[in-house]
């Protein structure tokens, strides 16, 4: 994924850095930093490693040019490992990937219901009391009895 925000990051640096030498492109000094600002803006997590310097004359930009600066290699937290706890005894990575899969799907249609259908569930003290109740808040044609 870093490489790819590299990559356009470049990328729009080069469209600043042809600019420069186009006809019509952006040339004055403080319009060609406001580009750079905002392509760093964009590009956040990648533009810190870079060191961007812009030559000048006479307030207008002649030369954009970048150079990857040199990092000290820290614990990346944007690396990390994904865990799954089971009970299964041997699993295969293919059964845990299903299982997982199958309780988001479960999770997504649980927050369907309590979010778009308002449906809540009401505790009671004995399991044939326990219901699901729908909540119809401003169903449309429900109040006036008509029903499309």
């Amino acid at each position: 994924m870093d490489i790819k925000l590299e990559e356009r990051f470049i990328e729009d640096l080069t469209s600043i850095k042809n600019a420069i030498v186009k006809k019509g492109g952006t040339k004055q000094i403080e319009k060609v930093w406001e580009r750079i600002g905002r392509v760093k803006q964009k590009h956040n997590r990648v533009s810190a490693r870079y060191e961007i310097k812009v030559k000048s004359e006479n307030g207008k930009a002649k030369q954009v040019s970048w150079t990857e600066k040199e990092i000290k290699i820290k614990d990346d937290k944007a690396n990390g490992v994904y865990f799954i706890r089971t009970n299964y005894s041997d699993p295969t990575e293919k059964q845990l990937w299903d299982i997982y899969n199958t309780i988001r799907e479960v999770e997504a249609t649980f927050r369907c219901l309590k979010s778009d259908l308002q449906i809540r569930s009401i505790q009671h003290q004995k399991d044939s009391r326990i219901e699901s109740h729908i909540y119809l808040i401003n169903y449309p044609g429900l109040s006036t009895g008509k029903h499309n």
